[in-house]
Parts: structure tokens; C-alpha cells; sequence
């Protein structure tokens, strides 16, 4: 961690580098969980992960192929290669984003940085 960015442990960064191919819906759904922490910070979040999110629906056979390697492979390389959190800074506006469903709240505090990219 610094002033300017925060980022991934790399052993956690290792960690989702060598995560091994999924081949099973539990480890499907295991791996969506872990990225839905990530979807406000990358860009194209659920055209991504669609080809995934596809073989945990009800009535589908699972049959893992090309496309959702392709989808997995490049999920993993947006979380480990982009810094996506970064400190707050006081003197840049900001966008607060807010969900709700239910008795759940989800707020999400956004700033651009000098690329005009969102974090």
C-alpha cells in the first residue's frame, strides 16, 4: 500500500494468476463470488464473465469450453494487472454510487484519475 494506489497482496495476485481451470459448477460459482467484489472496478464486468455465468443456470449442461476460458483467463488478467483501488483524494469530485434490494445496501465511492479512468 501507498499513498498513491492501494493493490493486491502478490501472493494474492499469484493466487488468482494459478487458480486452476474450473470444471465444475461449485467452482464456477465459487469464482463469479470472488469477482463480484471486483465488477464496479472493470470495465465490461458482466460481458466478461457471461460465458461463466451462463453454466450456472438451471437446465444447462455444463460444458466448459474456449469461450469461457477465454472469459476466465481475461477476468483473472483484469484483476491482477490493473490497479482498480485507490486512495481517496479530497481535492478531485467524486461519484457515490448506491444499490439497494431489500434490506441491503451496496455504496461505492468513485473517482477519476489523471487517465480519466474510474476507480
Amino acid at each position: 500500500m501507498s499513498i498513491e494506489r492501494l493493490k493486491i497482496n502478490s501472493q494474492k495476485i499469484q493466487a488468482v494468476v494459478n487458480w486452476f481451470t474450473l470444471n465444475n459448477l461449485t467452482q464456477i460459482q465459487s469464482f463469479i463470488d470472488f469477482c463480484n467484489f471486483y465488477w464496479s472496478f472493470i470495465k465490461n464486468f458482466s460481458k466478461i464473465i457471461h460465458s461463466m455465468i451462463q453454466l450456472i443456470q438451471k437446465k444447462i449442461i455444463f460444458e466448459w469450453n474456449e469461450v469461457c476460458q477465454t472469459a476466465f483467463n481475461h477476468m483473472k488478467r483484469c484483476m491482477t494487472e490493473t490497479f482498480i483501488l485507490r486512495h481517496f483524494d479530497q481535492t478531485c469530485n467524486f461519484i457515490l454510487e448506491i444499490n439497494s434490494f431489500n434490506y441491503i445496501n451496496d455504496e461505492v465511492l468513485f473517482q477519476y484519475n489523471d487517465e480519466d479512468v474510474l476507480h
